[in-house]
């Protein structure tokens, strides 16, 4: 039988239910890092330079998502819909919302990446052609979003909600989760790995502050699909070259965009009363608003 959450739980304590027990979140992690560890070795047989081997690697990592939900029902025994948001279930008028200032952001970024570039210097190279990017991009949009849906529910997810099981408010569970982000997505440098360490934090403090991993979720796949983008621009898809580290300007331009769209997705949420605690058992079963 699955537990419910307390009625009244904020986000990160949606773990702590009647069945929690402490082995629970040490076992789910267990089992998550060791599903983490086959997609890494399933990466270091495929060679890089054909772009249906990487589709084929981060397919593989959008399975991520499935573990995460699985982790949740069958290890720590409840609903798997409460790793995303306190009601269960995603809010989809909410994520439509999301998605919309997700959207702008990313579309501010690339104006303003044109632009660092020119003023800066930065060549990328030449594009391999509008017909071979469109198609390209078009494959890759599914593993993409995945992958997106994916990190959100492992890391401001199950990692976020599994340490604060233990007790405590969220920030240190928040910073753990942060640190692991980066450490596993963003080792091509310092400021490659400060970007994804400020990202991870403001997502988590995004996640509790909304009730769910909605405007995580629609950050996270505009900002991958603009990076797939690019990759698929200039052949960075199916080259075995090691990743070198963002520039200083870039990185300083993706976090006051990431600054700004928490601000303005963490006032909307405010505005329309979003729910962030879990609803009582009869608050439960009417669909909420958004």
């Amino acid at each position: 039988m699955l537990s419910l959450p307390e009625p009244g739980a904020p986000f990160h304590r949606l773990a702590r239910t009647a069945a929690h027990r402490w082995w629970r979140p040490v076992l789910g992690t267990l089992a998550l890092a060791a599903a983490y560890l086959l997609m890494e070795r399933l990466g270091s047989v495929l060679s890089f330079e054909e772009p249906g081997n990487t589709w084929v690697y981060r397919m593989a990592a959008g399975l991520l998502w499935a573990a995460a939900l699985l982790a949740v029902l069958s290890i720590q025994a409840r609903p798997a819909g409460t790793l995303a948001s306190v009601l269960g279930r995603p809010r989809w008028r909410w994520l439509g919302s999301c998605l919309l200032e997700a959207a702008t952001t990313a579309f501010v970024l690339s104006i303003g990446y044109g632009v660092v570039a020119f003023a800066t210097g930065v060549d990328y190279g030449s594009s391999i052609g509008t017909r071979q990017v469109v198609l390209t991009f078009l494959a890759f949009i599914a593993p993409t979003v995945l992958v997106a849906v994916a990190a959100e529910l492992v890391f401001r997810g199950w990692l976020l909600q599994a340490m604060a099981a233990f007790g405590g408010g969220p920030w240190p569970a928040n910073a753990v989760q942060a640190v692991l982000y980066a450490a596993v997505f963003c080792t091509f440098g310092p400021w490659s790995f400060t970007e994804g360490l400020v990202l991870s934090a403001v997502l988590g403090w995004l996640a509790v502050r909304t009730g769910g991993l909605e405007a995580g979720v629609a950050l996270v796949v505009f900002l991958d699909l603009r990076t797939s983008f690019d990759e698929a621009s200039f052949g960075l898809l199916t080259s075995d070259e090691p990743w070198i580290d963002a520039q200083w300007q870039f990185v300083a331009l993706d976090l006051v965009m990431i600054l700004v769209y928490a601000s303005i997705v963490a006032d909307l949420a405010r505005r329309r009363g979003l729910s962030t605690v879990a609803p009582g058992p009869s608050q439960a079963a009417v669909p909420a608003p958004v």
